[in-house]
């Protein structure tokens, strides 16, 4: 038979005029039934809920560092990527990366991601904070007033003349007294060293004001840009870079080649080697999975999409720091990349899919057997009181055989009576529908047996 709108509407207004009322009663005696087992399951789905945090944060909060600085830049690109990904990312100004990192480690900033120069600060600084890899190099850059330098050590050369080392407690800073402390401490006593930021270091060295300027700051940093162009300052090549990365494994070396600053000019004349620290890029152990994901996204994008100066940028991002251990999506990643679904699907979608699977497949192995007990459930009601009436009227057919006295007949037809009416008031699921019209049959059948037997009786009674 063709089902048309009028059966579906026809057959919806029996089921709320005739069974509506009666499942709902069934419904809810079903519930009484198992209150324990459906409070300890909605427990169970509120702590699955808690703990794989399905949706990210609605801000996500980036610390940029100082404004115009090279990872100011970086930071407003990841940005703009997060946003691309469906995310809304916020930058915020701070002193620099110490201070982005310590807002990140703070138990009551709101900042999220931050990017720190590798040999600054561990794990023991911040137990909260995991890392994503690294996604530049911040070389350390060394530049002098003079001729060329023939010494292989430049705090040697320093030895009595004035040089920059960055503000007390900055990257810049920080590093410096690092590899001084693997240097000739004899040579470093003669040094007057003064804390300034780079920006202001480059304009004393260039006006002649000191002899040198230690800094770490990216290639594409404006201030760096500026004393490599000068024609009056020189650029220290670490002629023990080897030894300096060995003793300082967060370290890397990095080569400019020959000619690679003007060709035309042959800047540099000779290749310089120089030591750069890594950028990490850092996030809190509570991150959620979608934005470590997003982020990692956006700086493998970053990567691919820029002509880095150095080479090895181009396999950005790695784990080549180990200051602080990796998140366990970064491990993932640095295993087996970005899972496929993350093409095909918005990223918090996916993500939320990526990190449940165990869960579905929890699901399919064991929570999809116990559902389809669950929705058989719906018919507990049903067949418990299909067997309830059952064993009744099975009694008073029992009953029924034997009776031969007029008020057992009666009371065997007012029973009987009463199951009609009980079941004609029960909700019966459709496969036990079949069952109750039998019953109901049956019923019938021993009313009028009853009846009968009832009528028999009272024929032989004496007319009073």
């Amino acid at each position: 038979m063709q089902v048309t709108p009028f059966h579906l509407f026809r057959d919806i207004s029996r089921y709320l005029k005739h069974d509506l009322r009666r499942e709902f009663y069934g419904w809810l005696r079903l519930t009484i039934y198992y209150a324990g087992i459906l409070t300890a399951a909605a427990i169970l789905t509120a702590w699955i809920v808690a703990s794989t945090k399905p949706f990210p944060p609605k801000n996500i909060v980036i610390a940029e560092g100082q404004l115009g600085s090279a990872y100011q830049q970086t930071a407003q690109t990841i940005k703009d990527n997060l946003n691309k990904l469906g995310f809304h990312a916020l930058l915020t100004s701070t002193s620099g990366q110490i201070a982005g990192f310590e807002k990140l480690a703070s138990d009551t900033d709101s900042v999220a991601v931050s990017l720190l120069t590798a040999g600054t600060f561990s794990e023991k600084a911040a137990p909260n904070v995991r890392s994503l890899g690294s996604i530049g190099f911040s070389p350390i850059w060394f530049f002098y007033r003079g001729d060329a330098m023939e010494n292989t050590d430049p705090f040697a050369w320093a030895k009595g003349k004035s040089i920059s080392i960055g503000p007390d407690g900055s990257v810049t800073n920080r590093i410096y007294r690092t590899i001084v402390r693997l240097s000739m401490a004899d040579s470093t006593r003669d040094i007057k060293e003064i804390a300034t930021p780079n920006a202001n270091a480059a304009d004393q060295l260039m006006r002649g004001e000191i002899d040198g300027a230690f800094m770490v700051d990216a290639l594409e940093s404006p201030t760096v840009q500026r004393l490599i162009r000068s024609n009056d300052i020189q650029l220290f090549s670490f002629h023990y870079a080897d030894a300096y990365t060995k003793q300082l494994p967060f370290l890397q070396k990095l080569t400019i080649p020959a000619g690679s600053f003007d060709l035309k000019e042959k800047r540099p004349q000779k290749a310089i080697e120089l030591i750069a620290s890594p950028i990490d890029l850092l996030v809190t152990d509570d991150t959620h999975p979608a934005l470590q994901w997003a982020l990692l996204m956006s700086v493998q994008k970053l990567s691919l999409n820029e002509n880095n100066f150095f080479s090895q940028a181009n396999t950005l991002p790695r784990y080549l720091d180990k200051s602080f251990p990796l998140s366990e999506v970064a491990e993932r990643y640095y295993k087996s990349g970005i899972p496929s679904l993350f093409f095909y699907l918005p990223v918090s979608l996916a993500s939320l899919i990526d990190h449940i699977w165990i869960y579905m497949i929890g699901f399919v192995l064991i929570v999809k057997p116990l559902l389809n007990k669950v929705l058989k459930m719906r018919s507990f009601n049903s067949d418990m009181h299909l067997d309830y009436y059952t064993r009744k009227v099975r009694a008073l057919d029992l009953m029924l055989e034997t009776a031969n006295d007029r008020h057992e007949l009666e009371y065997i037809t007012r029973q009987l009576t009463k199951l009609q009416t009980s079941i004609d008031q029960t909700w019966f699921d459709e496969s036990d529908i079949r069952s109750s019209f039998g019953l109901e049959s049956t019923i019938s059948r021993l009313k009028k047996t009853a009846e009968d037997k009832l009528q028999k009786i009272i024929g032989k009674e004496p007319v009073a």
